[in-house]
């Protein structure tokens, strides 16, 4: 195994657990989730998100789902991203830039990863 191998499964494995997580706290309807959706204004958006992390965390650990797994995590971070700067407020943003980085990383890495 080479080191970049090492570092794209390490991240790999670091993204699924935050992912699967988060996942975790809106599926689960824990007060702080619900308390969020409910000031961006959209509740129901809480199962979405939920439901796309849930698939991202499991997806990118998969060989044959994970460039795309990665790329659609990176796109949700952006909307994280965006809700924190215009409802949420930028205090709390350092977790989504990280996920957001990270996942863009393993996306853009796995690019040609093709499997038969």
């Amino acid at each position: 195994m080479t080191g970049k191998t090492i570092a794209l499964w390490t991240a790999r494995i670091l993204l699924a657990a935050v992912f699967l997580f988060a996942s975790s706290g809106k599926l689960m309807s824990q007060p702080e989730a619900i308390a969020g959706f409910e000031k961006l204004g959209a509740p129901w958006l809480r199962w979405v998100v939920g439901a796309c992390e849930l698939a991202g965390g499991i997806g990118i650990l998969l060989p044959q789902t994970a460039a795309l797994a990665a790329l659609c995590l990176a796109l949700l971070m952006i909307g994280a991203m965006a809700s924190h700067v215009l409802v949420l407020g930028v205090a709390s943003i350092a977790p989504a830039v990280v996920a957001f980085a990270l996942s863009a990383w393993v996306a853009f890495e796995l690019r040609r990863t093709r499997t038969a």
